[in-house]
């Protein structure tokens, strides 16, 4: 019986594979983000405390959707958490960030509310540690930063900046106070992010 050349052949077979292989990609692509349930809206990832507690930063791919971000997931085997940074309507998503926030079995991710992030959590891990909401947490204390050491002289006016101070459940107001007597200062902002001090 007639056969075709091999010449012709390839192509035929070289399209069929490259058919499979797309329509397995899709399924596979599907499958992976069926896997994930999406966290809550506006809440970022406390990159320290996670960490401090065991998490692992695994990797940062560059691409700018919410599915490849969880694909890219997928691929990694201890990948339980894809992070993001919202970004516009030409590129839905600014950063991606794959965690493992997993450390002897206990999940350690810890998040504050932050506008502008999503997340999406392995669902094995979601049921086993977060679906009957998160174990109650003792309220930690805030942790006040005025700024660095800085020498003054007379009749100088210093501004202090608050913004690496910080709190787990957010910081809603700044109050700036004397710790100890200094009768040569005086504190003319003090319930903003900055206080002003001026030396007599």
């Amino acid at each position: 019986p007639p056969t075709l050349p091999i010449g012709k052949r390839a192509p035929a077979l070289l399209l069929l594979f490259v058919l499979v292989n797309t329509c397995l990609s899709q399924q596979t692509g599907e499958a992976c983000f069926s896997k994930f349930k999406k966290g809550k809206e506006d809440f970022v990832l406390d990159t320290e405390e996670s960490v401090k507690h065991g998490a692992t930063f695994i990797s940062a791919p560059n691409l700018s959707r919410e599915k490849d971000c969880v694909a890219a997931c997928c691929k990694e085997p201890k990948c339980n958490l894809a992070f993001m940074k919202r970004g516009d309507e030409e590129n839905p998503i600014e950063s991606c960030f794959l965690l493992d926030c997993l450390y002897m079995t206990k999940y350690v991710c810890r998040f504050a509310r932050q506008l502008g992030f999503t997340s999406y959590i392995l669902d094995s891990v979601y049921e086993k540690n977060l679906k009957h909401g998160p174990k109650q947490i003792p309220d930690a204390p805030p942790v006040a930063n005025g700024g660095p050491d800085i020498v003054v002289q007379p009749n100088d006016a210093v501004t202090l900046n608050g913004i690496q101070s910080k709190d787990d459940k957010g910081i809603v107001t700044y109050v700036w106070q004397m710790l100890s007597p200094y009768p040569f200062a005086v504190i003319e902002v003090r319930k903003t992010i900055y206080g002003k001090v001026c030396f007599l």
